[in-house]
């Protein structure tokens, strides 16, 4: 059996999973659910040894899990055919799934295949909520609940408040279960359907949207119920045995806390305060727990479970710190960092990371694109930092201080930084098309960067066809930042390399008039004295010999984590068991009425995050502690050398932006199957570029990397 054909049979075997998991969401609202479902299994299942959770955890969890860790395994073993493209350009066509459709508002730059996501999204949370609805109106005069026990009837309109809060409240708990899926970084299951990390982000914005705007009519219902029927006091009333208003009242407010500092124009301005705000996260899933209890927090953990390996992974990277080798002034709004990297660590071209220097804060983590190629620049990663917030103003505060004091020092200062990462996704449509374009605004060039070294690498090599014509568009506001592009070094990829036959690079300069960026006196002197050196911790520590550098070294891979989720799993199942049967049960013979639904709840979240900790992180340890004795983080600091051929524009234009669909059209009256466009920058450009590649009908993909 081929390769292909095993990947098919493999996506087709993982896709009937999904769908069975899929068809339990949509079943669950419904009464048949309980009594041909979840009813018999529940029968089978020893509810001695983990209660209702355990049937919750076998219907909802268990299968997600198990797509993951068999998704993990496939990609460990899968290698990817990179010697030529012949065959996607075979099948290649106009694919309309990518055309945007909105170039406005809150869904701008969405394609035709997002917004079907996000229909059937909606549409499976409106069937809940109608389902949920319905079914409980019509029982309105029952006087048992669902599961048989008697209950008080009110009066009739405490009886439809009622309702209606309580079944906003349980539709709001299904996106709630697909929230956390989209951030998990590291994630096998979005890199087996091939949706990268950045993308999957507005995913979970819209998810959080869905998931407050439920919840928030959830807590506004019952607060008016509440205050109409003189019952305000169970708002701060904490029940044992059943839900209660205090932890649904905290568990509101945090979420309100971070929702409303995740909205765009928080998010964009104040990044430090949405990005501190959102680490509540674990907060709100602790009232979660406590307000519902063990059952519900079992049917919404499978992503939440994920997320907690994916954050595991990043903070034990995180705690092994690395050091800035040379930091540059691109621009004066522009900084190039340079860190070591051990050579067998491999990352996808735009790859991202999250980047702390203690220097500045400690608990400040900032996203940045990596403008490196794991495949040119084996020794290095290097990131582009733009001065626009107070964080990158201290950067280069600090940064000009030490300009100023290098030459008082007998050897180069240490700079110590903290590391997630890098974390990328193979742009396999990239490698489709015979001729590119890309369009990059300001800090936008910085993927186009790791894209174009990539490119270049892999032609030189024979690794891929050669494109017909890569068209490099870039705008920026002053000539000064055209020297971004001094990054790529076609002659470091090759010295006997020209990329002239196919690649033409337009700069246009928006703000300018006229420059005299080509001067080489000017440019001379400021490559000469724009490089900042760093030296590693035991030069700083007084041995000025001494060249090793900590370097980020690779602490992820496939197979470990399809071993962590299953160390993790185990390790859950096992203290589950043991705390449940012997003495949970004991106390209340699963009649809970006995011990209380928060202690419940929080005790069943204790299992999951010591389970993850103690078994998943100790599968982790012990595997990177294996592959300490092999390979050490330590290497040879990388040698930064200015005097590289540098990359100039065949074309400068002064005074104006790009005429989009001047350069458009050319391309359409041609092959526009064959021609794929990719825009990053700022979002009024992304949208103009997207609506001319609907109106040419050409295959476009925005680069989004604003997080």
């Amino acid at each position: 059996m081929g390769a292909s054909i095993r990947g098919f049979v493999f996506k087709f075997f993982m896709f009937l999973v999904f769908a069975g998991w899929i068809l339990v969401w949509i079943m669950s609202p419904t009464s048949a659910f309980f009594t041909h479902f979840s009813g018999p299994i529940a029968e089978r299942v020893s509810l001695k040894s983990y209660g209702q959770t355990g049937v919750y955890t076998l219907i909802y969890t268990a299968p997600v899990l198990f797509m993951a860790f068999i998704a993990a395994l496939y990609l460990s073993h899968t290698k990817k055919h990179t010697n030529t493209n012949e065959g996607l350009r075979k099948f290649l066509k106009v694919n309309p799934w990518t055309y945007p459709v909105f170039l406005r508002g809150p869904l701008a730059l969405i394609s035709l295949a997002e917004l079907a996501l996000l229909t059937a999204s909606i549409a499976l949370y409106t069937w809940t909520l109608a389902k949920y609805m319905k079914g409980s109106f019509d029982r309105i005069n029952v006087p048992f609940d669902w599961m048989g026990r008697p209950i008080t009837l009110g009066p009739l309109w405490e009886r439809k408040f009622n309702i209606v809060g309580k079944v906003f409240g349980m539709t709001g708990a299904v996106p709630f279960a697909f929230l956390f899926f989209p951030v998990a970084r590291l994630s096998s299951l979005f890199r087996l359907i091939n949706i990268p990390f950045e993308h999957a982000v507005r995913y979970h914005i819209w998810t959080g949207h869905i998931t407050m705007f439920l919840w928030t009519v959830h807590g506004l219902v019952y607060i008016l119920y509440w205050t109409m029927a003189n019952k305000s006091q169970e708002l701060v009333r904490w029940h044992k045995i059943d839900i209660s208003g205090l932890t649904g009242l905290f568990t509101w407010i945090v979420g309100l806390l971070m929702w409303g500092t995740s909205l765009a124009p928080v998010r964009k301005h104040r990044f430090e305060l949405f990005y501190h705000t959102h680490q509540l996260y674990f907060v709100f899933i602790v009232g979660f727990a406590l307000h519902l209890g063990e059952g519900w927090l079992a049917i919404v953990i499978a992503g939440v479970f994920l997320f907690f390996i994916d954050r595991l992974f990043r903070f034990l990277q995180s705690m092994r710190h690395v050091e800035v080798v040379s930091a540059k002034v691109i621009s004066p709004e522009t900084l190039e960092l340079t860190l070591a990297k051990v050579p067998d660590l491999k990352y996808p071209a735009a790859s991202v990371i999250f980047l702390n220097l203690p220097a500045i804060s400690r608990l400040q983590w900032h996203p940045f694109t990596v403008t490196s190629c794991s495949t040119v620049d084996v020794d290095r990663i290097t990131i582009f930092v733009k001065c626009s917030g107070s964080w990158t103003c201290k950067l280069k505060s600090l940064l000009d201080q030490e300009r100023l004091n290098e030459n008082s020092h007998n050897y180069p200062v240490h700079f110590e930084a903290a590391v997630e990462g890098p974390h990328g996704h193979e742009l396999d449509h990239l490698h489709a098309y015979p001729t590119l374009i890309f369009v990059a605004g300001g800090s936008g060039v910085g993927p186009f960067i790791s894209i174009l070294k990539d490119l270049l690498y892999k032609v030189h090599n024979k690794l891929r066809l050669a494109p017909k014509k890569i068209v490099f568009i870039l705008a920026v506001k002053f000539s000064e930042e055209l020297q971004i592009l001094h990054s790529i070094s076609p002659s470091s990829i090759a010295p006997d390399f020209s990329a002239a036959d196919f690649l033409e690079l337009h700069a246009y300069v928006t703000r300018e008039s006229e420059s005299d960026l080509e001067s080489p006196v000017k440019l001379n002197e400021l490559d000469h004295k724009s490089v900042i050196h760093f030296a590693g911790r035991a030069a700083s520590s007084g041995n000025p010999n001494a060249k090793k550098v900590r370097a980020v070294a690779k602490t992820f891979g496939y197979k470990l984590y399809a071993a962590t989720i299953l160390a993790s799993f185990a390790g859950y199942m096992l203290i589950a068991g043991l705390v449940h049967r012997f003495y949970i049960y004991p106390m209340d013979h699963n009649t809970y009425q006995v011990c209380s639904i928060s202690g419940r709840g929080f005790a069943s979240l204790l299992e999951y995050v010591v389970a993850i900790c103690a078994f998943g992180g100790g599968t982790i340890l012990l595997w990177n502690w294996s592959k300490s004795r092999r390979d050490s983080n330590l290497v040879d600091a990388p040698v930064i050398d200015p005097s590289s051929t540098k990359m100039r524009p065949s074309k400068v234009v002064y005074g104006r932006r790009p005429d989009f669909q001047e350069i458009f059209s050319e391309h359409a009256s041609k092959n526009k199957e064959c021609t794929g466009v990719f825009a990053c920058g700022p979002e009024g450009m992304q949208r103009n570029v997207g609506f001319q590649c609907r109106d040419h009908k050409l295959n476009f993909h925005p680069l989004n990397f604003e997080l």
